[in-house]
């Protein structure tokens, strides 16, 4: 199965410019060939053109359909890994379950969902506290970037929060659009709080089975992914648990 990462983060996160620096450490250590999937309306990055100008490098757009389904050219073989972008500037929740539907379909294998955080965004906008957790809740790796400026104070205490809360994933620093371990960054390993993307009988669902968040909970239960807080919906087709709309706070 081909394996993808799957980034999140609202845009003007600098996604693009760690995607570059993994896809760097992939074509170094490993001689892979990766595929860059990015939203068709995403803003112009610096980055773009130092994406596509690897050769071992394929770039595409994607979009949702009117009905919600994600709309791409045709995958590659195997071989390659994919790195699919997010919009960011859509709600990260109707993404996913829309992904989870896309990578099923595609025959795809998740190697691990990637938050971006703009720590900069985050601290002056306390109140998106509510999109980046319903991110961190699908992540296997919380990357903060954009610390330029932010109190130290803060970033400890956003890193304290997710510990002694016992998030099971990764929190690792971006220094100058760069992560200081990528072959842990993109290590194989689900850390996610969120099932949507395991198969109940698979060897990663059962890899959760011993971790603590907040109360004991079994990730045996067949029903956890159908309860997951963030999918959940009310009988009028809302979604149980609502989180801001990140276009109020981006430029």
């Amino acid at each position: 199965m081909i394996p993808i990462y799957i980034i999140l983060g609202a845009t003007g996160s600098g996604r693009r410019e760690i995607v570059f620096d993994l896809i760097e450490y992939i074509g170094e250590n490993e001689q892979g060939k990766a595929f860059v999937l990015l939203a068709e309306n995403e803003k112009p990055s610096p980055y773009d053109e130092q994406i596509q100008a690897l050769h071992t490098v394929t770039s595409i757009s994607w979009h949702l359909s009117p009905e919600g389904g994600i709309i791409a050219n045709p995958l590659p073989d195997e071989g390659e890994t994919l790195f699919f972008i997010t919009n960011g500037r859509l709600n990260p929740v109707d993404q996913i379950e829309e992904l989870s539907v896309w990578i099923k379909k595609n025959d795809l294998q998740v190697a691990r969902t990637l938050s971006v955080i703009n720590c900069k965004l985050y601290e002056k906008k306390p109140s998106l506290n509510a999109w980046y957790e319903a991110c961190i809740h699908f992540s296997d790796v919380v990357l903060l970037n954009k610390r330029k400026s932010v109190p130290n104070n803060w970033v400890r205490d956003f890193i304290q929060h997710f510990e002694k809360n016992h998030y099971p994933c990764l929190l690792e620093f971006v220094k100058k659009g760069r992560v200081s371990n990528p072959a842990k960054v993109i290590y194989p390993e689900p850390r996610r709080l969120s099932l949507i993307f395991d198969d109940e009988d698979s060897e990663n669902a059962k890899g959760h089975s011993e971790i603590v968040i907040e109360e004991d909970i079994s990730y045996e239960n067949d029903e956890l992914v159908e309860d997951d807080p963030y999918l959940k919906r009310l009988p009028d087709g809302r979604r149980a648990k609502v989180i801001p709309d990140i276009r109020d706070y981006l430029d």
